[in-house]
């Protein structure tokens, strides 16, 4: 399988412009990042196993701070840096959110 690849429903699409690339989360509880060449785009970075491998189901992105927020499917928010893809915070929500 293609690594640039999500294996399940991608959940959503987001563009970075100043670093010209291109961040997808999905539900197979993956976040990628990958970069805009002139003539292809070319796998990056990855967040993986999001949660023990729960869905991602909704996600943003801070360009000017390198900073992608994404929920799951059970109830936590998650704050990474998508440049170095280190794991800033999490938060649990009360499942009636």
């Amino acid at each position: 399988m293609d690594k640039n690849c999500h294996t399940n429903e991608c959940s959503s699409i987001k563009a970075d412009p100043f670093n010209d690339l291109i961040i997808s989360s999905s539900h197979d509880s993956t976040v990628k990042v990958q970069k805009i060449n002139s003539s292809s785009i070319d796998f990056n970075r990855e967040i993986t196993n999001v949660f023990n491998n729960r869905m991602i189901i909704v996600m943003e992105i801070a360009i000017y701070h390198n900073i992608v927020i994404f929920g799951t499917d059970n109830c936590y928010v998650c704050i990474c840096d998508y440049e170095f893809i280190k794991f800033i915070k999490s938060i649990k929500l009360k499942d009636d959110v």
